[in-house]
């Protein structure tokens, strides 16, 4: 049913044949009148052109209580000889509307950019929403080349793309079509450089469908070259080794897969190009691994902007805790963990990015309701946040701890993000959870912040040699009076870092270190109560038939065991420094009680053997 302030059709065609053709329109009003119009196309009208009839001017019925009901455009092929000429004719878009305006063409008088009003036929930037109903049905006719540049947020209803013409977006920039999508789009995704074969890559996506991949590809976007490898690799967790990279005898050749992510290098900084058509609508069932818990490299399939979180909740096959992505990074690349809450890390076109798979053949979904416009990714944050840097010399890593209003001191969905697991890291600094403490190394912890200024947090620390690190902090929002303390328990030190210039520099050996680290948040001058030491060691079972005990300061120290009826079923006695491993003897599943004693007092933890 028509709006009754609608007065005109819009119809943009072009007609690709030495023929003339014939275009019609015929309505039925509410009233049973009808009314039409109709057109000879002249041969060879190889430009988007429009039509405009005023559908107040083709029936004396036409008027605000009675309107048409029925629309039909038909295309009559070849009028001259009623040879077969099927699909020469060809419909851009139809449109109603209350203006006797035609829909926008980009006419590039000005320049190439899209954000330009005067390179437009309506002198109107495109935009979705728009009071103006023709705005936003785009055409790129032949000849022109529009560029969205990196900082334009583009949005239309419907796009046409001439093959005369182009469509290119500038890396940063964004494009959402809510409609009909026709034509290929170029996208460009910078990339930087680095020499060695282990660094410099990147993980990417193809934002539109259609890019071929294969050697002469590889070279045209100058990707790295190592014997007879190319810079651009598959990645499968099942697999060893992991990544399968392109050759350059085209053995392995192949089309990007939307949705699926590519771990890619270029040989000196540039931009890699892909070009096809945009995906408008969801990207369903993307296949991945078979296996329960696999790491899985995803990549964003559109052309526009996609929040992590609200992908993670849409696909409830997949740990929704995290995603991973990779940070080059200045001082050394890494894989960050960005959490479901509290990050909900804005994905931008062609980012490629690690998740974690929760079932077995699990498929993926990406709805394009998901897809978001062009926006300042570094919003500032207002939560309290303290970062830890370790840095060796040539390689940085962070563990961050948020504070916040509705968390736990445990695991908390969604806001806990693990280190990656996916690749060995052999540099690394991370969190251990303060209660519930299980062994796994977190890069992101949340923490109650009503709770910060008594809360100790297991810190752990991971070199692949004998070296010297320096250790620092970056707060945002701290409390007023709160201070950050770095504890190093087989030094005895406590170390200020949250005033300028600060940091800790310390000689650790090769190995992943435990128990030695922790990070304090408090106004307090004096640290290290015997009660506050005791209360931030953990106990934990490692594997079935050992406790592992992290946090302990030196010195001489007892264990007990008790089941829940109050026996003892087991006891040790031990000189601690820091990290200690003890093996239970056979005991049923069920309940206990650790009774820890040391020279700073006694701990009671309850443990459960299954």
């Amino acid at each position: 049913m028509l709006q009754t302030d609608v007065s005109h059709v819009h119809i943009t065609y072009k007609n690709e044949s030495a023929l003339n053709n014939e275009l019609r329109i015929t309505y039925t009003s509410s009233t049973g009148t009808n009314g039409g119009k109709q057109w000879t196309i002249g041969t060879n009208d190889t430009e988007y052109k429009t039509i405009t009839l005023e559908l107040a001017a083709q029936a004396d019925q036409w008027n605000a209580g009675n309107i048409a009901t029925n629309f039909t455009v038909l295309i009559r092929e070849s009028v001259d000889n009623l040879t077969d000429d099927t699909g020469a004719l060809k419909i851009q878009s139809i449109v109603f509307s209350n203006s006797a305006t035609p829909p926008n063409m980009f006419e590039g008088g000005t320049d190439s950019d899209w954000a330009t009003a005067t390179n437009w036929s309506l002198n109107e930037v495109p935009a979705s929403g728009s009071s103006n109903p023709v705005n936003d049905v785009v055409t790129i006719p032949a000849t022109s080349s529009a560029v969205i540049n990196a900082t334009t947020a583009a949005e239309v209803s419907d796009l046409t793309v001439d093959s005369d013409g182009s469509l290119t977006i500038t890396g940063g920039g964004s494009l959402i079509v809510s409609g009909t999508s026709t034509g290929n789009v170029t996208y460009n995704r910078t990339l930087t450089s680095k020499p060695a074969n282990a660094d410099g890559w990147h993980l990417v996506s193809s934002p539109v469908a259609g890019q071929a991949y294969n050697d002469a590809w590889a070279t045209t976007n100058s990707l790295a070259t190592s014997g007879s490898k190319r810079g651009l690799a598959t990645f499968n967790d099942a697999n060893d080794p992991k990544y399968d990279y392109l050759l350059n005898t085209d053995a392995n050749a192949g089309t990007f897969t939307s949705g699926i992510g590519y771990s890619m290098k270029r040989s000196a900084d540039g931009t890699v190009d892909f070009t096809g058509t945009i995906n408008t609508a969801d990207v369903n069932g993307v296949a991945v691994s078979a296996s329960a818990t696999d790491y899985v490299l995803l990549g964003v399939p559109y052309t526009s902007y996609m929040g992590s979180a609200a992908f993670l909740t849409a696909n409830a096959n997949l740990n929704q805790s995290q995603i991973w992505v990779w940070e080059q990074g200045v001082t050394g690349g890494n894989y960050i963990a960005s959490t479901a809450k509290a990050d909900n890390f804005i994905l931008a076109p062609g980012q490629g990015f690690f998740v974690k798979k929760a079932t077995i053949g699990a498929t993926v979904d990406f709805a394009a309701s998901n897809q978001a416009a062009n926006a300042d990714t570094f919003k500032k944050s207002t939560s309290t946040e303290v970062k830890l840097l370790v840095n060796d010399g040539n390689t940085e890593r962070f563990a961050k701890m948020y504070y916040l209003n509705n968390v736990t001191k445990g695991y908390d969905v969604g806001y806990e993000g693990e280190t990656f697991g996916g690749v060995e890291n052999k540099f690394d600094v991370f969190s251990h959870l303060v209660e519930g403490n299980q062994g796994k190394n977190y890069q992101v912890q949340s923490l109650p912040l009503s709770e910060m200024e008594s809360t100790i947090v297991p810190l752990g620390l991971k070199v692949d040699s004998e070296k010297e690190v320096t250790i620092s902090a970056e707060t945002l929002n701290l409390p007023t009076g709160l201070k950050v303390y770095l504890e190093d328990r087989l030094n005895n030190t406590f170390t200020r870092l949250d005033e300028a210039n600060t940091n800790y520099k310390v000689q650790v050996t090769a190995g992943t270190t435990e128990g030695r680290f922790y990070l304090h948040t408090s106004a307090k001058s004096v640290l290290s109560t015997d009660k506050e030491l005791l209360n931030s060691v953990s106990i934990y079972k490692s594997n079935t038939a050992t406790l592992r005990i992290v946090g302990l300061s030196q010195g001489k120290t007892s264990v007990k065991i008790y089941n829940v009826l109050g026996k003892k079923v087991m006891s040790s006695n031990f000189n601690a420094n820091g990290v200690k491993e003890i093996s239970l003897p056979k005991l049923s599943s069920g309940v206990y009680v650790v009774q820890l004693e040391t020279e700073a007092g006694k701990l009671n933890k309850k443990i459960v053997l299954e």
